[in-house]
C-alpha cells in the first residue's frame, strides 16, 4: 500500500480570529462557541482532495507565535499557511502583512503556499473588511482567498483544500524549474 502524502499546514492570525474554531470544525465537524485560548495544538486528518489521498497535519498557533525569531523553525518546517482574519475586525486584516513578512523572513523566500482566510462570514451584517479588498490583497501576494464560517461550516473544507492545492502547485513549479536548470549543453 502506498504511503499517504503528508501536508503540513500552519494557521496564523491575530487572537480571536477563529483559528481553533476553524480547525475543530474541519477535523471534528462541530462548532464550539467558547474555546480556551490556544498555546499550540496539532491536528491530523486523512483527506481526499482532487481524487488524491493525503494526510493533513495542522498546527494551531498562539496569536503572536509568528513574531518571535525563536519560533522560526515551525515556520520553515510547514509547507503551507492559512492566514486568518476576522471580517468584523479590521485590525486583524491589517495584521496579515506583518504575519506574512515574518513567514517570508523565517523561510528566506518571498513566495510560499498561502491562503488568506476571512473568518466569521456568517456575521456579514457586522462586516468591516470587504471581500473584494481581501481578494485584491490575495492577488497581489499570489495567494488564494476564501471566506469561511466555522459556525455554519461554510467553505471550511474548501479552505484546507485550497491550501493543499497551493502546496501541490508550488511543488509542480519547483519541479519544473529544477528540470530546466538541470539541462546540460554540450558543444
Amino acid at each position: 500500500m502506498a504511503e499517504l502524502r503528508e501536508y503540513k499546514l500552519m494557521l496564523l492570525g491575530d487572537g480571536g480570529v477563529g483559528k481553533s474554531s476553524l480547525i475543530v470544525r474541519y477535523t471534528h465537524k462541530m462548532f464550539v462557541e467558547e474555546l480556551d485560548p490556544t498555546i499550540e495544538d496539532s491536528y491530523r486528518k486523512s483527506v481526499i482532495i482532487d481524487d488524491e489521498a493525503g494526510l493533513i497535519d495542522v498546527l494551531d498557533t498562539a496569536p503572536q507565535e509568528h513574531l518571535s525569531a525563536r519560533n522560526d523553525r515551525p515556520l520553515r518546517l510547514h509547507q503551507g499557511f492559512l492566514l486568518l482574519y476576522d471580517i468584523t475586525r479590521r485590525r486583524s486584516f491589517e495584521e496579515l502583512a506583518s504575519i506574512r513578512a515574518n513567514v517570508q523572513r523565517a523561510r528566506s523566500e518571498p513566495h510560499f503556499p498561502l491562503v488568506i482566510v476571512g473568518t466569521k462570514c456568517d456575521l456579514d451584517e457586522l462586516r468591516v473588511v470587504d471581500a473584494a479588498e481581501a481578494a485584491t490583497l490575495a492577488e497581489e501576494w499570489g495567494a488564494g482567498f476564501i471566506e469561511t464560517s466555522s459556525k455554519s461550516g461554510v467553505n471550511v473544507d474548501l479552505a484546507f483544500a485550497e491550501a493543499v492545492r497551493a502546496i501541490r502547485n508550488t511543488d509542480s513549479l519547483k519541479a519544473g524549474q529544477s528540470k530546466k536548470s538541470s539541462k546540460c549543453l554540450t558543444m
